[in-house]
């Protein structure tokens, strides 16, 4: 997956580059055109034909001196270099065909500014980029925890790179190998926190995004159960080694700082698809944030009338590969709800960790009517606008439920959590084991989509107008 970010970056890259010096030659034309009287300006067909060659000229010099690969890790220096140097190749390139095509009804002056000026805003663009780049990471934002197994040389030189290469948002938060005698020793200034016996302990306890097997000959035999585990609780493997046989994720080859791997994935890897999903996601929970706010305060005022206690619940849930985070409700229960929850426990109706009962006695008067037509969830459009839920998706759980899991059950955390999703729309209130709900959340990462996200949102709305939400 880091692969096809890269490639989706690089092209936005090329396509906001373009759009800039695009913008720049038009804005150069009207300027001319306000003080030429007569000469050094040609008629605006040409100009239409002119401007597409040089955006080639300077976007493809620019490609070839690898302006767009590994953006990150450039410095600020390298980057004003390559552009002053695409600078003068595509000046003399296209000056170039000015002469040879004997063109010579072009003001030097309006070609001096055409590429002056671009060569100015394209060192304010990637200077912006870069240093936005550094503050996010520098601020904690878009890490990716990475598991490393193998403290062989080849692991700890890849350690190292990831060290000097801070940029790229991978983060080692441990190291794992198969001699316990390593453990408490640190490799690349990283400390070997257990063995491979121990990864489902770790993998159960940390955020872990990514696990990177680095294995030596001697231990390929060790590795095949470690991928199967990890398919299991949907964490994303790749392994520097040998083909193997995953049972459900999918294989595929990509490089990881020039390190061949073989990457075992169970959640999508249409990263297109997903930052739409995210995009999506952003605009229409801010929409409907604004949108919703009369109902909000009407449900506010309601609640605080007809009961004693806050407006709104906040609960620790687990999110996107067992992130905690703080999901927002407006309260439907008596404030002290946690405490009785241990004496409702033998009155549960779904068989495993959630927990469900009909007329739950600790719901509020106006909790009934919040809950019957999923009013009560309209905080969560917070949650999903900061990115800790996503419109549609499994449901996020309790933490004190995520250690009640099965192993295979993990693997519904391997996807942002959702307001909505599969399970709500395929008769929630008729489902009472828990293995068929994880088995729909399953099904919906096995076959997900932005088409079935649609579907899915549209089935949400008769649910809810029919009332067959939550009790």
């Amino acid at each position: 997956m880091i692969k096809e970010y890269a490639n989706i970056f690089r092209r936005t890259m090329i396509v906001l580059d373009a759009i800039i010096l695009t913008a720049i030659f038009i804005f150069c034309y009207w300027q001319r055109a306000q003080v030429t009287i007569g000469y050094g300006l040609p008629d605006l067909d040409f100009c239409i034909r002119l401007c597409p060659v040089i955006v080639f000229f300077w976007i493809g010099t620019l490609h070839y001196l690898g302006m767009y690969y590994s953006f990150r890790l450039k410095s600020a220096q390298n980057i004003l270099l390559t552009i002053f140097k695409s600078a003068m190749i595509a000046f003399v390139l296209f000056g170039s065909i000015l002469y040879f095509l004997k063109i010579t009804n072009i003001s030097r002056v309006f070609i001096v500014m055409v590429f002056g000026l671009t060569t100015l805003a394209f060192s304010i663009e990637k200077i912006a980029l870069l240093l936005f780049f550094k503050e996010i990471r520098r601020r904690g934002f878009n890490f990716k925890n990475i598991l490393v197994v193998g403290t062989n040389s080849r692991a700890g030189g890849f350690i190292k790179t990831l060290n000097l290469h801070r940029d790229l948002g991978l983060k080692v938060v441990g190291v794992l190998d198969e001699d316990a005698n390593m453990v408490g020793k640190k490799i690349a200034e990283h400390e070997v926190i257990g063995t491979l016996n121990d990864l489902e302990g770790v993998l159960e306890h940390q955020a872990i995004d990514h696990v990177i097997v680095i294995a030596s000959r001697s231990s390929l035999n060790k590795v095949e159960p470690l991928i199967h585990h990890c398919e299991t609780v949907g964490t994303t493997v790749s392994v520097a080694v040998d083909l193997f046989n995953p049972q459900v994720s999918v294989a595929r080859g990509e490089s990881i700082l020039g390190m061949p791997v073989l990457t075992f994935q169970t959640v999508s890897n249409k990263v297109g698809q997903l930052i739409c999903k995210r995009l999506l996601d952003t605009v229409v929970s801010g929409l409907f944030l604004l949108l919703t706010l009369p109902i909000n305060l009407i449900v506010a005022v309601l609640i605080k009338a007809t009961s004693k206690g806050p407006v709104f619940f906040a609960q620790d849930r687990c999110g996107l590969a067992g992130r905690t985070f703080k999901l927002y409700k407006f309260r439907t229960m008596c404030i002290d709800a946690e405490e009785r929850l241990a004496a409702l426990k033998e009155q549960n109706e779904m068989q495993g960790p959630a927990f469900k009962i009909a007329n739950d006695p600790r719901i509020i008067p106006i909790g009934k009517f919040l809950r019957k037509w999923s009013l009560d969830e309209l905080p969560q459009l917070w949650n999903i606008f900061l990115g800790e839920m996503s419109l549609v998706g499994p449901r996020p759980p309790m933490p004190r439920e995520v250690e009640q899991y099965d192993c295979w059950q993990r693997r519904r955390l391997s996807m942002r959590p959702g307001l909505t999703g599969l399970w709500q729309v395929s008769g929630r209130n008729n489902i009472s084991k828990f293995d068929e709900w994880v088995k729909l959340d399953l099904k919906y990462l096995d076959q997900w989509s932005l088409k079935e996200d649609f579907k899915i949102l549209l089935r949400t709305v008769p649910a809810v107008l029919k009332s067959s939400g939550a009790r």
